[in-house]
């Protein structure tokens, strides 16, 4: 299930946006030899509209399988953005496609965890 917002919810006010996203539903198994997706995306969001724009402020934490480029040891790397914030524009060139009043914001957030993955894992800095 997506992370989404209805933006007729927003009218009333600020939402509260939490739960977790499977692995799978991010597509980003395949995305670097070395670094595996298997557990599930948490997220802690509030996403408030200021005029054509939805501002999201929160956290989002993320655990990648990882092997060592050096050693070839498997190990577990967390990513944990916090404090995560992302302006999504509702007009212009990259405005965010709106389907039955609902924002997807899977997207922007699968965009930034991809930021985050290490380019190199390494298990420990010492690591021959």
């Amino acid at each position: 299930m997506p992370i989404a917002v209805n933006l007729r919810h927003l009218e009333n006010g600020n939402v509260h946006l939490d739960g977790e996203i499977p692995a799978q539903e991010l597509e980003i198994q395949e995305v670097d030899e070395m670094i595996h997706a298997h557990a599930p995306l948490t997220y802690d969001l509030e996403v408030e509209r200021s005029g054509q724009t939805l501002l999201v402020t929160g956290e989002v934490d993320f655990t990648l399988d990882c092997e060592c480029v050096r050693c070839l040891k498997p190990f577990s790397q967390k990513i944990r953005l916090e404090p995560y914030q992302v302006e999504i524009p509702l007009e212009g060139e990259d405005k965010a496609e709106v389907t039955n009043d609902m924002v997807d914001l899977t997207p922007y957030v699968r965009e930034d965890i991809l930021l985050a993955f290490p380019q190199h894992p390494v298990c420990e800095s010492e690591c021959d």
